[in-house]
């Protein structure tokens, strides 16, 4: 596994636990590479996937078909066939060092024609269609419950580029977004302090936003390495 280290903080770990399931289950097939791309896989789980890998100058462009592709997730198809890489080194196309050299780039959906997304109506927004999601079916309601965002606000993490480059290491906003009648309103900053940890009902987001707190707060041009109780923060 130390030799997928270069790209491993890109997964999410329930992707990473999904991916080695699909590996193991022997969901993978490696096809020949077409059209300049190093790498090329099918993945067989809740449907046929195709995952490739092509290089532009020192990065890595990965397309995947999968619903997560399209928000730019590097979701266990791809890890699986990464896996698939190290198990079997010698099959078609580049090897995994190859690979790993090169920067990834999110991941992009792959275009299918005649699927569900192509048939989707013009005039509806896909996050109309993404709201279905957070409502489980009955059957299901108990086992999902704790995976489903709470109705009144969603947590979300944004990775600041400029702030990060400006502080030398990774900047963080914690933002809200509040539900309305229509759907979720425009994520704002969210500042954090215990009082509000206190108020979050997905146990997750406690946990990300605790251990943010005991990170280095900054605002747009300075950082601080001490916390104060008197003071709650977005960014850090």
């Amino acid at each position: 596994m130390s030799q997928l280290t270069a790209w491993s903080s890109f997964f999410q770990s329930k992707a990473k636990i999904r991916g080695r399931s699909l590996l193991n289950a022997n969901k993978v097939t490696r096809l020949e590479p077409e059209d300049g791309e190093l790498v090329r896989a099918q993945v067989n789980g809740d449907g046929l996937v195709t995952v490739s890998v092509r290089r532009e100058e020192n990065k890595a462009v990965i397309e995947c078909d999968s619903e997560q592709a399209e928000e730019g997730v590097f979701c266990e198809n791809i890890w699986a066939t990464l896996l698939h890489l190290v198990n079997e080194p010698e099959g078609p196309g580049a090897t995994l060092d190859e690979i790993m050299k090169l920067k990834p780039q999110p991941p992009k959906a792959r275009k299918r024609e005649g699927d569900a997304r192509s048939s989707r109506n013009g005039n509806e927004p896909m996050w109309a269609g993404r709201l279905t999601m957070l409502r489980p079916s009955s059957a299901d309601v108990q086992d999902q419950a704790s995976n489903v965002f709470p109705v009144q606000r969603q947590v979300c993490y944004a990775v600041l580029s400029r702030a990060s480059q400006r502080h030398n290491g990774l900047v963080i906003e914690m933002r809200q977004r509040i539900a309305t009648g229509t759907g979720w309103g425009k994520p704002k900053p969210l500042k954090m302090s215990t009082e509000v940890l206190n108020t979050l009902t997905d146990p997750r987001d406690r946990e990300i936003c605790a251990l943010l707190l005991g990170g280095t707060w900054v605002t747009e041009h300075e950082a601080s390495d001490t916390w104060s109780m008197s003071r709650s923060h977005a960014m850090y």
